[in-house]
C-alpha cells in the first residue's frame, strides 16, 4: 500500500469524514465545529483545494452529501443541523464570481439550519433517495428529518440507551 495523498494543512482535530458521490471532495467535519471540503481530485496538499464552512461550536460529529453532490448536511453534537451549498456550484449557477474581490474568499455560508435535539447526536445517514436524514441520539431515539426544509419528521424509538452507529440502516427513503 502506497500513500496517495496527505492533507497537512488543515489545524484540527478531525472527528467526521465523507466522501461525494463522485469521490472528488472530501469533507472533514473537526471538533471545533468547521467543516473542510478538501478538493482531492486536483489539488493534492494544498490550501487552493481546501474550501471552508464554519458552523458552530460544537463537534462535527456526521457528514452527508446530498446525492447531487452540489450540496452537503453538518450535523453537530447539540443537534444542530446545516445545510450547505458548495462554492463551486455556486460558481456554475453564477451566484459567486472568483475574479471579485468580496467572493474571492474560500468559504461558504450556511443556506439553511435547524436545532432538532436536546440529546447529544452520535450519528447521522442520508436516506438513499436523498428525501430523509437519520439522526441517532444518545437518548435511543433515532430523528427523522425532511431534506426538503430541514423539517423535523418523526422520531423512532431505536433502543433505550445511545445508538452509536447507524451504518447498517437501511430504509427506502
Amino acid at each position: 500500500n502506497a500513500l496517495v495523498a496527505e492533507m497537512t494543512r488543515v489545524l484540527g482535530r478531525i472527528i467526521s469524514m465523507h466522501w461525494d458521490p463522485r469521490e472528488e471532495l472530501l469533507l472533514m467535519g473537526l471538533a471545533s465545529g468547521d467543516v473542510y471540503v478538501w478538493d482531492f481530485a486536483s489539488r493534492r496538499n494544498s490550501l487552493d483545494g481546501v474550501e471552508s464552512y464554519i458552523s458552530g461550536i460544537a463537534p462535527i460529529v456526521g457528514l452527508a452529501f446530498h446525492p447531487s453532490g452540489r450540496s452537503f448536511f453538518s450535523v453537530e453534537e447539540d443537534g444542530k443541523v446545516s445545510l450547505w451549498r458548495l462554492l463551486r456550484t455556486e460558481e456554475e449557477i453564477g451566484l459567486r464570481e472568483t475574479k471579485l474581490f468580496s467572493d474571492n474568499k474560500p468559504q461558504g455560508k450556511t443556506r439553511q439550519d435547524t436545532s432538532v435535539s436536546s440529546n447529544r447526536i452520535l450519528d447521522v445517514v442520508l436516506g438513499k433517495a436523498g428525501k430523509y436524514l437519520y439522526l441517532a441520539a444518545e437518548d435511543g431515539r433515532v430523528r427523522i428529518l425532511k431534506v426538503r426544509g430541514l423539517k423535523p419528521d418523526s422520531t423512532i424509538e431505536a433502543a433505550s440507551e445511545a445508538v452509536l452507529s447507524m451504518t447498517t440502516l437501511t430504509h427506502p427513503s
